[in-house]
Formats: C-alpha cells, structure tokens, sequence
C-alpha cells in the first residue's frame, strides 16, 4: 500500500473512533442524579443530612437487614436531633457497648422502622394512627414468659398524631415536612429521637414504689402482676402501657 493510501486508511479510522466514543453515554457520578436509590441504605448514605443515623445503624450492624426490607417506612432523627439527644445523656463516646451506640440501642433504632407499610403524607393526615415497629419488646429473666410456639413476635406500637395547623408528631416528636423515597419505602425526618414507651410492668414497678415509698420489685406489692404471672400471661408485662 502506497504511503498516501495508508494515511488516509489511518485518517478513516480515526475518524471512525471519534464518531463511535461520542456516542458512549457518561457515566453518571457517584450520588449523581442518575443513581438508583433501591435500598434504605442507599437513601441514607444518598446525603449528609442523614449521615449521624446512617453512622449509628452501621455501628449497629443494621445495615444487612435494612437493605432486605421493603414496603416500609424509616423515621430519621435529623443530625442535630441525634446530637441533642446525646448531649442530654452525656454520650459522646464512638464505643458500642453492648448493644448500645452512644446512647440509642439497636431497639431504640428498630423502633424508627415501620415495616408494614411504605405510609405516605395523606396517611399521616388521617389524624392519630398506630403503626407496627420492627422493635420487639426486650425479654425479662425475672418473669417466665409463655412459650406458645405459634405465637408470632409483635413489634412496640408506634403512634402518629395530626395536630392543629396541619402539623404530624410521632410519639410527640414532631416530623418534618419534607420526606424521601427510594424502592425500600419512604423515609421521614423527624426533630428529636423517638423513645419506646414504658412497659407495662414498668408502670406497675413505678406505682408499687410510689404506694410503699421504698424501691423494690413491683411483684411484690402488685397482685395485678402475680396474677398475670400464675396465668401464663406474663409476656403481656413486656407490652408498652401506651
């Protein structure tokens, strides 16, 4: 092949690899506005303002069965909110202990997660509604639970409140207006971290101490609780009183 014959061999190839690279699409960045959120971890790890919860359901060792759920619904104390809450308890260290993170355990945590139902605004505008958590009641050594094997684990009740002015609170925290979505479900933030209401035996212990003046076991000034025990019902002890 003559040299001007090759040169224009090597000009149509050229031109051939310019034509086809200009048509590659671009790689979207990563976080870029072409990114699938699937998962609530995703979601999460999407921005900063969730980076304080995100960081506790890893230390946690959450995030395996977040990324499994969906058709649900995650409240997000805000950054502040999580930082307030630890200020008040004076936890500022970065060690799990036990199953604890800087003060909010991993039931405290599974109490934010709805996992019935991705709820959307117009849900939370029906005014008081009662939602199932993925927070399971913590068991009590000092009581014997049933053992009736068909019965399923239930999950510590959620509440949700419209108030006057159009505003919503989960258990008395209030929820932001604006929330996320991702394949997983919905997520909402809410100004403060949600605290699992006390059980029932823990009412019942407070009362017997204010009726005796003294601390102790409520099982000993309560005949509510014996009765509850010698029946097989003592799991319902485990149960928020509200």
């Amino acid at each position: 092949m003559r040299p001007p014959q090759l040169f224009g061999c090597l000009l149509a190839q050229l031109a051939l690899m310019l034509l086809l690279c200009a048509h590659v699409p671009p790689i979207a960045a990563a976080g870029g506005p072409e990114r699938q959120l699937v998962t609530f971890v995703d979601l999460l790890s999407s921005s900063e303002r969730f980076s304080e919860f995100l960081h506790t359901v890893q230390r946690l060792r959450m995030v395996i069965p977040l990324n499994r759920l969906r058709n649900a619904t995650l409240f997000v104390p805000t950054n502040a909110a999580l930082q307030r809450y630890r200020d008040e308890l004076g936890k500022d260290g970065t060690r799990v202990t036990g199953s604890i993170y800087r003060g909010v355990s991993d039931s405290q945590a599974w109490y934010h997660v709805i996992g019935e139902a991705a709820i959307g605004t117009q849900d939370l505008g029906r005014g008081t509604m009662v939602w199932q958590s993925l927070s399971l009641p913590d068991s009590d050594s000092s009581v014997t639970a049933s053992n009736d094997a068909e019965k399923q684990p239930y999950g510590i009740m959620l509440k949700t409140q419209l108030r006057n002015g159009g505003s919503v609170v989960a258990n008395g925290v209030p929820v932001l207006a604006q929330n996320f979505s991702c394949a997983a479900g919905t997520v909402y933030q809410v100004d403060g971290v949600l605290e699992i209401p006390p059980t029932i035996r823990e009412r019942l212990h407070s009362l017997g101490e204010s009726v005796t003046g003294t601390a102790g076991s409520a099982d000993e000034y309560s005949a509510v609780v014996r009765l509850l025990a010698a029946a097989g019902w003592a799991d319902i002890l485990a149960r928020p009183a509200s």
